[in-house]
């Protein structure tokens, strides 16, 4: 491996960073879900500074990681971790060492912003990134709770269709149920695949 070159994030990065981000999705079984404007807008609004909280890494010119460090808003308390090492250059030491970057980020903005006010960090992935998992289980970091995605068209006939998945959602019946562990329960409350797909 070449030499690992980490600079702060610009915004000519957006492009690539979504890219990036997407083949992390797709190697997981998902889908690709972000473009470069949203991306963009993302970070824009929740990385209060962009050559401190965010890094993009290169090895040989080629984009092989991205991590963000956002601040909670005033009054918030969750640190909504962002990035991902490509699944090509995974196993080096990557991931790991941009996590502990993050992690002692995170605390020394809390530090600096608001230590008067406890914060957590959540961090997302799909369930089919078994690297991203191990990785995060090193650190001392657990499964709180499940998230699943469904997609449609959305033409005129299906209006219908999205009304009632509207309705399966306002009637949902209560939180998810935890285990006493702190596992979550992988069941769907209201709304689900089957019924999203309902014509």
């Amino acid at each position: 491996m070449g030499g690992l070159m980490t600079r702060g994030y610009l915004d000519g990065d957006a492009p690539a960073v979504a890219a990036l981000l997407n083949r992390i999705k797709v190697h997981a079984g998902g889908h690709p879900y972000l473009i470069a404007d949203e991306l963009q807008s993302r970070v824009s609004t929740m990385v209060r500074d962009h050559a401190e909280d965010a890094r993009v890494l290169f090895v040989d010119g080629e984009l092989v990681a991205f991590g963000g460090v956002p601040t909670p808003p005033s009054g918030g308390f969750k640190v909504d971790l962002m990035g991902g090492v490509d699944p090509r250059w995974r196993g080096r030491s990557i991931g790991r060492d941009l996590l502990d970057w993050q992690l002692r980020r995170a605390a020394e903005i809390h530090a600096a912003v608001a230590p008067e006010r406890d914060w957590e960090i959540h961090i997302g992935t799909a369930d089919g990134d078994a690297d991203a998992k191990r990785l995060y289980r090193r650190f001392g970091l657990a499964p709180v709770r499940y998230w699943f995605q469904m997609a449609t068209p959305t033409t005129m006939r299906t209006t219908q269709k999205i009304r009632d998945l509207m309705v399966a959602f306002i009637q949902a019946p209560g939180p998810p149920a935890y285990s006493p562990t702190g596992s979550v329960a992988r069941t769907s409350h209201g709304a689900t695949p089957a019924s999203f797909a309902r014509a």
